[in-house]
């Protein structure tokens, strides 16, 4: 789970409804997404965040046994929204 707010006001939002940042490269709308019906019956989920208009994409994050599923696509999202010249904290 995400925390959005300004402190007080703090919420527990689900990794699906984070804000994504555009595109980086066209400022097209980004969108998660995640797992693939043949891998998941195998036992594996990844998840990823790909930009709708260009097609750019994170790496793929894939779901190790002690990860809980959301921290997957939590991961995900964190790679998406990172930037160039951001600091951790």
């Amino acid at each position: 789970m995400f925390w959005k707010g300004d402190g007080e006001g703090m919420k527990r939002i689900r990794p699906e409804d984070a804000e994504l940042k555009p595109c980086p490269f066209c400022g097209g709308e980004a969108r998660l997404q995640f797992g693939f019906p043949r891998q998941q019956k195998q036992g594996v989920r990844v998840a990823f965040v790909q930009c709708h208009k260009c097609r750019a994409k994170t790496e793929t994050v894939k779901q190790l046994p002690f990860m809980a599923w959301q921290d997957c696509k939590r991961y995900a999202i964190e790679k998406w929204n990172r930037r160039e010249g951001d600091t951790d904290g």
